[in-house]
């Protein structure tokens, strides 16, 4: 198995050993576990981040013996659409957006360190962002995304197959990783949401007002993007694995 597999796996692991300390917590009130939570998230933050940056190396370097490289990036491409070609598909795109859920939860466990949180309330938004990262987490671990290319497709395309044309504009460059960076920090205030639906606390509006705010400036810049004056058509793109379909009817 590919080492970047094993990594999504053990950041599968991370995260529900996560949510299990936490629900211990609330169970046992046990004050040590919250250290033991909060580790657990910094680790899956740092793994997804390996992940995540391992990637995008393959894809600067345009490494095609990896499948997923292979179909979205040529070794041709200037710099700009190789860096673009890990949003091009499902895959780095599901990625893209568990790191940016990581990347504001991890600010929040290392801000509540110096800040009064009620304990229950930061543990039910830990297990409901665990439970979001967990989720996608095993849908990218269906896809294997670290594959081999088959030797059939290496022979058709030795030095990639590329993106779709749709996608190798400026603006494309900056749209998708700004909407996934918006889809990723409004997780943590749909989560610290629940946490006070759950607790009847009134404190979660602290640890979201910040990332309702970010969500809503990263969103709105994102249709901004979508729909400049330098994009091939001034349609919606799609959300996931943004404007992709048109090249995701190839094997």
């Amino acid at each position: 198995m590919p080492a970047g597999s094993v990594a999504v796996d053990l950041a599968i692991v991370l995260a529900l050993v996560g949510i299990a300390t936490s629900l211990l917590r609330l169970r046992t009130r046990d004050g040590r576990l919250i250290a033991i939570s909060r580790l657990l998230s910094m680790g899956l933050f740092l793994l997804v981040t390996g992940i995540t940056l391992y990637l995008y190396y393959l894809f600067i370097t345009a490494d095609v013996d990896y499948a997923y490289v292979w179909r979205y990036t040529q070794a041709g491409y200037p710099l700009k659409y190789r860096l673009s070609g890990l949003l091009a598909g499902l895959d780095g795109s599901l990625l893209f957006w568990i790191w940016m859920i990581t990347i504001p939860w991890a600010i929040e466990e290392l801000r509540a360190m110096r800040r009064r949180v009620d304990a229950d309330l930061l543990d039910w938004t830990r297990i409901a962002v665990l439970s979001t990262a967990a989720v996608l987490l095993y849908v990218l671990s269906l896809h294997d995304t670290f594959a081999a290319t088959p030797a059939a497709w290496r022979a058709t395309a030795p030095g990639g197959y590329g993106m779709s044309p749709l996608l190798q504009t400026d603006l494309m460059v900056i749209h998708p990783p700004v909407v996934f960076i918006a889809y990723g920090v409004l997780v943590v205030p749909f989560a610290a949401a629940m946490a006070g639906l759950i607790t009847g606390q009134k404190g979660w509006t602290a640890l979201s007002t910040l990332w309702s705010r970010a969500g809503w400036l990263f969103l709105t810049s994102s249709d901004g993007a979508a729909t400049g004056p330098g994009t091939p058509s001034r349609r919606r793109p799609c959300s996931l694995g943004c404007c992709s379909r048109a090249s995701s009817t190839r094997s």
